[in-house]
This record gives structure tokens, sequence and C-alpha cells, in this order.
């Protein structure tokens, strides 16, 4: 709130941690999980970060940078909002002009569009993400994108808008977390129709939970790399003989053959998290295999070719000696025979 004297200030109450914005509906999502992981920031670093405060914490407690907190950005709208409400407030838009507060909206994963949408604000938001999302339209071919469109509109529940039929405001978000499903993937996924079965029936992942966690095993490796048109690495017999971090260092190489070669971009084509991304950029570039605008050196399209030559199967010696010796021929000894 603003106070009504002639100069305006900033007062009031910080906004509340959890506020369901329906009277009629009292469920908490994914704002109750992502709370809780402010308040116990909070309780283990009470001096660094203080959640949710008022204007006049934030002028005695000399508060700066503001941050907002969230697991996906979808389309964007709801943080947009957020940041349109905070900057009304004359007293804001001081601290942020003299950048005494810079904002920072920071998330788990989110959509191209979603992240573009929020980064024009007027406050200039700095956003970090971990993952970035892929979407139908970044995931697929040509082909394989209007067939799935296809599949959506002729079987996906009746939507007011048609391209609400891929999600809320057509994201088309390819994404689904342990705690739930949000409502930027496409209808068909969450909402059951005639001839259709959801995946995540309202929204809920409880069935699936199970499968949720990190997968960069060989399978999901040698998955990633067919797509990337690298089949050869896959049956040369060269992943079953490196280690994780050297199957996703070549995996990482394979997606840099062909441009583009953003950060998000190489995200959403290897499933590796931006923080990941960026220590292989660093390790490639240090080690010779890419230049400064991540293309592929000739150190690096080597170590493309080197993985894509088939490897001879190498016997296991520990096996082998473990069987009993025994003769498969008889013969008289040298001295009795002559």
């Amino acid at each position: 709130k603003e106070s009504r004297n002639t100069v305006k200030r900033a007062c009031g109450n910080g906004p509340k941690v959890v506020d369901p914005q329906q009277g009629y509906n009292q469920k908490v999502g994914s704002e109750g999980i992502i709370s809780q992981l402010a308040s116990e920031l909070s309780n283990e670093f009470p001096k660094k970060y203080i959640v949710n405060p008022g204007p006049t914490q934030i002028r005695n407690k000399s508060i700066r940078a503001f941050i907002i907190l969230t697991d996906f950005i979808g389309s964007g709208q709801r943080i947009e909002e957020y940041l349109f409400a905070a900057w009304r407030i004359r007293s804001v838009r001081s601290w942020n002009s003299f950048g005494l507060m810079p904002i920072h909206v920071i998330t788990y994963s989110g959509t191209p569009k979603g992240i573009k949408r929020v980064q024009k604000h007027k406050s200039k938001p700095i956003v970090h993400q971990v993952l970035s999302c892929p979407t139908i339209n970044s995931a697929f071919d040509c082909s394989e994108k209007y067939e799935i469109y296809r599949i959506c509109n002729e079987y996906g529940p009746w939507q007011k808008e048609q391209e609400e039929t891929l999600g809320f405001a057509g994201s088309s978000a390819l994404i689904a977390f342990a705690h739930g499903a949000p409502n930027n993937l496409p209808t068909i996924l969450y909402k059951r129709v005639k001839n259709w079965e959801p995946l995540f029936k309202g929204r809920s992942t409880a069935s699936t939970r199970a499968i949720f966690g990190d997968h960069q095993d060989t399978d999901t490796i040698s998955s990633r790399l067919k797509r990337l048109r690298e089949a050869g690495i896959t049956k040369s017999g060269w992943l079953e003989q490196r280690s994780n971090d050297g199957q996703l260092l070549i995996l990482f190489l394979a997606a840099l053959k062909k441009g583009p070669r953003y950060d998000d971009i190489l995200s959403r084509k290897t499933g590796l998290t931006l923080p990941e991304v960026q220590a292989f950029s660093t390790l490639a570039r240090e080690w010779g295999w890419i230049d400064k605008d991540l293309h592929l050196t000739d150190d690096g399209r080597n170590q493309l070719r080197h993985a894509r030559k088939k490897k001879k199967k190498q016997s296991d010696i520990s096996k082998l000696a473990k069987l009993p010796y025994y003769p498969t021929m008889l013969r008289m000894p040298d001295d009795l025979s002559s």
C-alpha cells in the first residue's frame, strides 16, 4: 500500500506467503512447497533472507534485492501481474531506479515464451532458471510437430480458444513435476474426454511419481544422441566404456554440431541443466574442443569421429580366471612315447 500523504511512500505489511486467489477454492499448489523452501532458507540464514518483508522491514534492514521464487514460468502471466502490482508503488520504482533493489526471478524451469514475457517488464528483472522447458515446437521436427497438433485438436477436450488445447495461452509445455503438472501442458495430457484417458488426470502426478528423478543413465543418453542424429555413437560401444561425465560431454558436443547454440536451447536438446551446460562449455573451451562462439573445432569434431568408431569387445579376464581349468586333449607324455 501507499501512504495518503503528499509524499507517497510504501507502507503496510508484505504480501501473504500463500494466498488463494479464489475464496471458494482453498487448495494449495506448488506455492506451498516454494514457501516452505523459502522459509527453510530464512531460518538457516536469517540475516541473509527475509520472507515477504513489508516496506518498514525493507527500510530498517536495508534489503537490497527483491526475489520472486517459483517452480515454473509457463505463459509468464502470473509473474508479469505480480511485477505490475509492485511497479505501481512509487517506492518500489524509486528503489529499483537507483539500483538499490534489483528484481530477480528464480525458477526451476520456464518456456522461452514465458521467460521473454517476464524479461520485457519495465523493471528489467533478471531471470535465473535451472532447466529450459521443452515445448512441442522445440522438441519435434515439422512432420512430428504438426501430427501432435492434429492429435491435440482432434482428441483434446473442447476449449473456447483453440490455442488453449495446447495449454494455457498456447504454451504447449512438455514438463511435469513430482508435485503436479502445470496447466501449460496440452489439455489432452490432464483432462479426460470420451475417447482419451489423460496421463496426468486432474494434473496429478501421484501415480507416476516413482519415475521422477535425474535420469542421466546410458539408455537415456543413447536416446538423446539418436535424436541428435548420432546413432553411430550408440552402436559403437563407446558409451559403455566411459564414465557418466564422459557420456554427457560427448552428448553436449553432439548438440553443438548444428545451431542455434544458446544455453537454453542446448539444455532442451540434451536434457542437461543450464549450470551443467555452462560447466561443459567451460571445460570444452579449455580443452580446445570448441571456440568462444561454441562452434566445434577440429579437435572437437575428432572427438565425435572417435566416439563413432566401433570398439572391439574386450574379454572379461576376471570372469575367465574363475573358470576351472581342464585339458581338452589327452596325449602321452614325451618321455614315455620315446
